[in-house]
């Protein structure tokens, strides 16, 4: 993984842009300079924000230059998901979700095993959602401000 100021500067530098293009109307260019240097340790997320809208750069973006031009873990992790339940392959992918649960730490872990549920639900008619697990759904995506575009994508079917 790349500090911020390195991906930074290669994503600046990357786009052709000046420190003045980068900071404009966010904070002065010598302020960049000096983190891209490592002069100074940290920047602000309300400049870090703005400097990458100046460069046209969104946070997945960002993110994905700073994991070493790797997907995070649940992208990945999606893309594995998207590929068997593609394939048709429930057990594996029960599998998988199973293997989850069993690692599971955060609401986003659970999430995550739960929209593996209901992908398998699409493959094997056993397989339900319950109730409990529908309102866990429902009490988590409530706390997102884009909650409804989440819940769509999640594709429940009550």
């Amino acid at each position: 993984m790349k500090d911020v100021n390195e991906a930074l500067r290669e994503l600046r530098e990357g786009k052709n842009m000046s420190l003045a293009e980068a900071t404009r109307g966010v904070c002065s260019s010598t302020s960049l300079s000096s983190y891209e240097n490592g002069d100074t340790k940290d920047i602000q997320f309300g400049n870090l924000r703005g400097i990458l809208e100046n460069m046209r750069v969104s946070m997945s973006e960002f993110e994905y230059v700073l994991n070493g031009y790797q997907g995070s873990y649940y992208f990945e992790l999606s893309k594995s998901v998207s590929e068997l339940y593609q394939q048709r392959n429930a057990l594996v992918l029960n599998d998988l979700r199973e293997e989850l649960e069993e690692k599971a730490t955060s609401k986003h872990d659970k999430i995550f095993c739960l929209m593996i549920k209901r992908l398998l639900s699409d493959l094997d008619n056993s397989v339900k959602l319950s109730k409990k697990e529908i309102a866990f759904i429902d009490d988590f995506f409530f706390t997102f401000d884009h909650w409804a575009i989440l819940k769509y994508l999640f594709i429940i079917i009550y």
